[in-house]
C-alpha cells in the first residue's frame, strides 16, 4: 500500500485507508489518536469474538505475555470473563514454563504489545496518507476542518516528509492552529485578572487550558481511556471531567462502556455524563441500556430519565 502511494505520488489513489482516516477529520483531536483507539478497541473486542481459538493469534500472544498495561485495562473494560480466562490460563502455564526454565530473559526480551504493534504500523500507513495526498484538493478540503495532529503526531509527520513542500504546508497549518489556541490561553490569563474581570471568558477561552494540555499530552484520549481503568473511581472521575468539558466525541466510548458496566456508582456517572453532553442525542439509547439492568440505584435513574422530558 505504502509502495503505491509513493509511486503515484502526483495522482494517487483513494482506498479505504484514506477514507477511514479522513471521516476522523470534522471530529475534536487528532484523527490519527481518534483512529488508534477505535482500532484498539475493535482488535480486542473482535479477538474475543473470532480469534480466541485461534492457534496463529494465542501464538502471538504467547510469545508477549499478552499486552500493555495500557490494552489490558481497555481488555478489562470489554469484559469477556470466558475468552479472557481462555487465553490468560494459557499466558500463566507460559509464564510458569519461564520461571521453572530459568528463562527470565524471555520475559524480560517478550515480544511487544500486540495492539501497540498494530497502531504503530497503523499510525505508519496514515502517515503516508498525510504524504500523497497533501496536494490533492478533496484531502485538503476536508483536513481543513480537524483540529489537527497532536504534537505526537505532527512531529511523527513532518520526520517523515519527502519534500519542502509538504513540511511548509502541514507546519504552517499546525503553526495557525498553535498560535491561535496560544491567544485563547493568553485570553484566559489576562481575563483572570482582577482588572478585566468584568469581561466574560468564551467557552473555547475556558477550555483552552485542557485543550493546550491535549495537545501535547493527549489530555482528551487519556480520559476516554481511564473509562477502562480497574479502579472504579478512575472511570467514574474520568466520565465527570469528559461531561465538564463537554466532550462529544467521548460519547460512543461512553455508550459502549454503559453497555458493559455492572458497577451503578459507575454507569450513573457515565449516564451523568451523556445527558450533559448529549441528552437528545442518547436519550433512547441510555434508556434502553439501562432497562435491562437490575440495581435498585439503576432502576431509579432510569424512571428518573424517563421522566425528564428534555431530548
Amino acid at each position: 500500500m505504502i509502495r503505491m502511494m509513493r509511486k503515484q505520488e502526483s495522482n494517487p489513489e483513494k482506498f479505504i485507508g484514506y477514507f477511514k482516516l479522513t471521516e476522523f477529520f470534522p471530529k475534536k483531536g487528532c484523527p490519527i489518536c481518534s483512529k488508534n483507539h477505535e482500532s484498539a478497541y475493535n482488535y480486542l473486542d473482535n479477538l474475543f469474538y473470532e480469534n480466541v481459538n485461534d492457534s496463529e493469534v494465542r501464538e502471538i500472544l504467547i510469545n508477549s505475555f499478552g499486552f500493555c498495561k495500557e490494552h489490558s485495562q481497555l481488555l478489562l473494560q470489554i469484559g469477556d470473563s470466558l475468552g479472557t480466562a481462555i487465553i490468560y490460563a494459557d499466558l500463566l502455564v507460559h509464564f510458569e514454563q519461564t520461571l521453572d526454565q530459568n528463562k527470565l530473559n524471555n520475559f524480560s526480551n517478550r515480544n511487544g504489545c500486540n495492539v501497540c504493534n498494530l497502531i504503530a504500523e497503523e499510525t505508519k500507513n496514515y502517515i503516508q496518507i498525510f504524504l500523497a495526498f497533501h496536494t490533492d484538493k478533496e484531502f485538503r478540503n476536508e483536513f481543513y476542518k480537524s483540529d489537527g495532529l497532536c504534537a505526537t503526531h505532527l512531529v511523527q509527520l513532518l520526520k517523515n516528509c519527502q519534500s519542502v513542500e509538504q513540511k511548509t504546508f502541514y507546519l504552517s497549518f499546525h503553526k495557525k492552529k498553535i498560535e491561535l489556541l496560544k491567544n485563547k490561553l493568553g485570553e484566559l490569563i489576562r481575563k483572570n485578572d482582577y482588572r478585566f474581570k468584568a469581561e466574560k471568558i468564551t467557552e473555547s477561552e475556558g477550555k483552552s487550558w485542557t485543550d493546550a494540555v491535549n495537545y501535547l499530552n493527549n489530555f482528551i484520549d487519556k480520559l476516554i481511556k481511564a473509562l477502562n481503568h480497574p479502579e472504579p473511581e478512575t472511570p467514574i472521575r474520568a466520565a465527570n471531567i469528559l461531561s465538564q468539558l463537554n466532550v462529544k466525541e467521548a460519547v460512543p466510548f461512553l455508550i459502549k462502556k454503559l453497555k458493559r458496566e455492572k458497577d451503578p456508582f459507575i454507569i450513573k456517572a457515565i449516564v451523568d455524563a451523556l445527558v450533559n453532553i448529549d441528552l437528545s442525542g442518547t436519550k433512547s439509547e441510555i434508556i434502553k441500556i439501562l432497562s435491562q439492568s437490575t440495581p435498585v440505584t439503576v432502576k431509579n435513574l432510569l424512571k428518573k430519565l424517563e421522566n425528564n422530558k428534555d431530548g
